[in-house]
């Protein structure tokens, strides 16, 4: 799941605000210097690697998704149409990503 800068930030504020620490701002320093103490970077998703496969799609919707709903009575199970509008959404920038061993970028 891509997360942009501002994303993580207003996350670190939420948990700064929970842990009550006064005076935390989350400036672009901190966010910079979280992400060099993590080795995470911002890579832009462009083409085939923003976009989902289709096979792994369908996979997905015939084996994982029965499974995951299992559990659920029919009446508690909801349409999603607005999937789409929240999936158009994300952000094409990703700041959470880490090297692999063969020096590709990776989603977290």
């Amino acid at each position: 799941m891509p997360i942009s800068g501002n994303d993580l930030k207003q996350e670190a504020l939420n948990i700064a605000r929970r842990l009550q620490i006064e005076g935390f701002t989350g400036r672009n320093g901190w966010i910079q210097k979280f992400m060099k103490r993590n080795d995470l970077k911002t890579i832009t998703l462009h083409g085939e690697e923003a976009a989902a496969s289709q096979e792994v799609a369908d996979n997905w919707i015939a084996n994982d998704v029965p499974e995951i709903i299992q559990p659920y009575r029919n009446e508690d199970i909801f349409n999603c149409d607005e999937l789409g509008t929240q999936y158009r959404a994300l952000p094409k920038e990703n700041s959470c990503t880490k090297r692999t061993e063969d020096k590709r970028w990776k989603s977290q």
